[in-house]
Formats: C-alpha cells, sequence, structure tokens
C-alpha cells in the first residue's frame, strides 16, 4: 500500500443566523489538511471533514445560528513531503485584480480577537474606513 500524502481541502460553509436570514448570509472558507493514500480517498476524507464540522448553535440572544457544510472549493496534492514554515499549501489563480483580493492587517482573522464583539460580517466589510 502506498504511503500517505498531503492534502490541502478548501471546505465552503454557509452561516446562517435568525429570521429572514437569506440576506444575513456569511460564506467562511477552512483550508485543511487531508492525509490520504490518493485523490479520491482525500476526496472522500474532505467531504467527511465538511460534514462532521456543520453545526448548530444558539447566540447570546437565544437567535438560531448554523454554519451549512456546501462542498469544497479546492482540493489539491501538497508537494512538499515535509510541511515546515515556508511549505506551499495551496496554490490558485484568478483574473481578478490581485490588490482586491488582499486585505490590510486589521481585517486578518488573526487580528479579530480585540473586536470579537462585532459580526464578522462587519469585520470584513471593505467599505468600511
Amino acid at each position: 500500500m502506498p504511503e500517505p500524502g498531503w492534502f490541502a481541502a478548501v471546505l465552503i460553509f454557509r452561516g446562517v443566523a435568525g429570521p429572514g436570514s437569506d440576506d444575513a448570509r456569511l460564506t467562511e472558507w477552512q483550508l485543511r489538511l487531508v492525509q490520504a493514500v490518493d485523490a479520491e480517498t482525500a476526496f472522500e476524507r474532505a467531504l467527511q471533514l465538511g460534514r462532521d464540522s456543520a453545526l448548530k448553535y444558539s447566540k447570546k440572544a437565544g437567535e438560531k445560528a448554523r454554519w451549512d457544510f456546501i462542498g469544497l472549493a479546492e482540493l489539491a496534492e501538497i508537494g512538499d513531503a515535509e510541511l515546515r514554515h515556508g511549505s506551499e499549501v495551496l496554490s490558485t489563480y484568478s483574473a481578478a485584480e490581485a490588490e482586491l483580493l488582499t486585505r490590510p492587517k486589521e481585517k486578518l482573522a488573526v487580528f479579530w480577537t480585540a473586536d470579537v464583539e462585532r459580526p464578522a460580517r462587519d469585520r470584513l466589510d471593505k467599505d468600511e474606513g
């Protein structure tokens, strides 16, 4: 049997909260590592990760919320045998203007902790000053 390798899977979730939430949807992209012996196994394992990660909960005000697993946006084999600082995990291409795909430091998720009371949608709004 071949030795397992690493794959990068991009899982897509839709967040829905409260009544009339059609206009309050938020989409989450999760980059996950998947270990598998081949692409087909990686695909099945990535789908299972998505199904297992979908969740429902109540927010502070008692409002119901949920994250529905929608599917995979990407699945790619990682070329580096050993994951280390600087390893390329995933590469995608786009015809979009490169600057439009970037965010300032305060919009990066790692810096959200000081602003946890604001909804994620507000923190990501590009039109905000």
